[in-house]
Protein backbone atom coordinates (compact mmCIF):
# COMPACT_ATOMS: atom_id res chain seq x y z
CA UNK A 1 0.00 0.00 0.00
CA UNK A 2 1.34 3.59 -0.89
CA UNK A 3 3.09 5.35 1.99
CA UNK A 4 2.20 9.84 2.65
CA UNK A 5 3.95 11.77 5.42
CA UNK A 6 3.03 13.70 8.20
CA UNK A 7 5.43 16.39 8.90
CA UNK A 8 5.94 19.41 11.22
CA UNK A 9 7.47 22.75 10.52
CA UNK A 10 8.59 24.15 13.53
CA UNK A 11 9.46 27.74 13.91
CA UNK A 12 12.63 28.09 15.75
CA UNK A 13 11.77 31.84 17.15
CA UNK A 14 8.64 31.40 18.01
CA UNK A 15 8.28 27.82 18.95
CA UNK A 16 5.13 27.37 17.02
CA UNK A 17 3.98 24.38 14.76
CA UNK A 18 2.45 23.88 11.56
CA UNK A 19 1.13 20.20 11.37
CA UNK A 20 1.02 18.73 7.42
CA UNK A 21 0.53 15.87 5.67
CA UNK A 22 1.82 14.70 1.92
CA UNK A 23 1.84 11.83 -0.37
CA UNK A 24 4.93 13.43 -2.19
CA UNK A 25 8.48 13.67 -0.80
CA UNK A 26 9.00 16.35 2.13
CA UNK A 27 11.58 18.67 -0.46
CA UNK A 28 8.65 18.60 -3.34
CA UNK A 29 6.16 19.61 -0.34
CA UNK A 30 8.32 22.40 0.93
CA UNK A 31 9.28 24.10 -2.35
CA UNK A 32 5.57 24.20 -2.65
CA UNK A 33 4.34 25.72 0.60
CA UNK A 34 7.30 28.50 -0.33
CA UNK A 35 5.77 28.69 -3.82
CA UNK A 36 2.12 28.78 -2.63
CA UNK A 37 3.09 31.32 0.63
CA UNK A 38 3.56 33.62 -2.47
CA UNK A 39 -0.48 33.39 -3.26
CA UNK A 40 -2.28 32.85 -0.46
CA UNK A 41 -3.18 34.43 2.63
CA UNK A 42 -3.23 31.50 5.31
CA UNK A 43 -1.66 31.54 8.71
CA UNK A 44 1.16 29.77 7.45
CA UNK A 45 2.18 31.40 4.14
CA UNK A 46 2.19 34.78 6.29
CA UNK A 47 4.73 32.88 8.69
CA UNK A 48 6.83 31.57 5.51
CA UNK A 49 6.97 35.18 4.39
CA UNK A 50 7.70 36.92 7.62
CA UNK A 51 10.62 34.47 9.04
CA UNK A 52 13.68 33.45 6.80
CA UNK A 53 14.11 29.73 5.83
CA UNK A 54 17.14 29.48 8.44
CA UNK A 55 14.32 29.70 11.42
CA UNK A 56 12.03 26.75 10.65
CA UNK A 57 13.30 23.13 11.18
CA UNK A 58 11.26 20.55 8.66
CA UNK A 59 10.47 16.89 10.19
CA UNK A 60 8.93 13.92 9.20
CA UNK A 61 7.00 12.56 12.14
CA UNK A 62 5.45 9.80 10.81
CA UNK A 63 5.47 7.89 8.13
CA UNK A 64 1.69 5.86 7.48
CA UNK A 65 -0.74 4.69 4.93
CA UNK A 66 -1.99 6.71 2.57
CA UNK A 67 -5.95 5.89 3.73
CA UNK A 68 -4.53 7.20 7.69
CA UNK A 69 -3.14 10.52 6.58
CA UNK A 70 -6.33 12.51 7.45
CA UNK A 71 -6.76 10.68 10.63
CA UNK A 72 -2.55 10.89 11.91
CA UNK A 73 -2.64 14.88 10.40
CA UNK A 74 -5.94 15.81 12.91
CA UNK A 75 -3.73 13.80 15.99
CA UNK A 76 -0.89 15.70 15.63
CA UNK A 77 -2.42 19.35 14.81
CA UNK A 78 -4.23 18.22 18.60
CA UNK A 79 -1.04 17.09 20.42
CA UNK A 80 1.07 19.67 18.99
CA UNK A 81 -1.87 22.50 19.46
CA UNK A 82 -1.61 24.25 15.76
CA UNK A 83 -4.52 24.92 15.43
CA UNK A 84 -5.17 27.35 18.42
CA UNK A 85 -1.44 28.34 19.21
CA UNK A 86 0.36 27.46 16.01
CA UNK A 87 0.32 27.92 12.63
CA UNK A 88 -2.31 25.46 10.99
CA UNK A 89 -5.54 27.08 9.57
CA UNK A 90 -8.11 23.97 10.11
CA UNK A 91 -8.16 21.07 12.35
CA UNK A 92 -6.91 19.17 9.61
CA UNK A 93 -7.74 16.25 7.37
CA UNK A 94 -9.45 18.27 4.96
CA UNK A 95 -7.03 17.67 2.07
CA UNK A 96 -8.10 19.64 -1.37
CA UNK A 97 -7.79 19.04 -4.85
CA UNK A 98 -5.28 16.20 -6.18
CA UNK A 99 -3.73 15.68 -2.79
CA UNK A 100 -6.84 13.82 -1.89
CA UNK A 101 -7.30 11.66 -4.12
CA UNK A 102 -6.13 8.02 -4.66
CA UNK A 103 -4.20 7.98 -7.79
CA UNK A 104 -0.82 8.47 -8.54
CA UNK A 105 0.15 11.76 -10.36
CA UNK A 106 3.45 13.85 -11.52
CA UNK A 107 4.91 16.95 -9.93
CA UNK A 108 6.12 19.56 -12.36
CA UNK A 109 9.21 21.79 -11.76
CA UNK A 110 8.76 24.84 -13.90
CA UNK A 111 9.74 28.73 -14.18
CA UNK A 112 7.31 31.41 -14.00
CA UNK A 113 8.72 35.30 -14.67
CA UNK A 114 6.86 36.56 -11.97
CA UNK A 115 7.13 33.84 -9.31
CA UNK A 116 10.48 32.02 -9.87
CA UNK A 117 10.28 28.42 -10.23
CA UNK A 118 7.33 26.58 -8.84
CA UNK A 119 6.34 23.02 -8.47
CA UNK A 120 2.66 21.64 -8.40
CA UNK A 121 0.77 19.23 -10.71
CA UNK A 122 -0.50 20.16 -14.29
CA UNK A 123 -3.80 21.10 -12.85
CA UNK A 124 -2.31 23.20 -10.01
CA UNK A 125 -0.09 24.79 -12.71
CA UNK A 126 -3.09 25.51 -15.13
CA UNK A 127 -4.47 27.84 -13.01
CA UNK A 128 -1.57 30.15 -12.69
CA UNK A 129 -1.85 33.30 -14.56
CA UNK A 130 0.71 34.35 -17.39
CA UNK A 131 3.10 36.68 -16.81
Amino acid sequence: MQQGIIYRVLNKITSKSYIGQTRVSLSIRITGHYTDSKRHDYKFSRALRKYSKDDWEWIIIEEVEIDKLDERERYYIANFDSYKNGYNSNLGGETKGVYHHNYNYTIYEVFHPSYGVITGTKQELSKIEPA
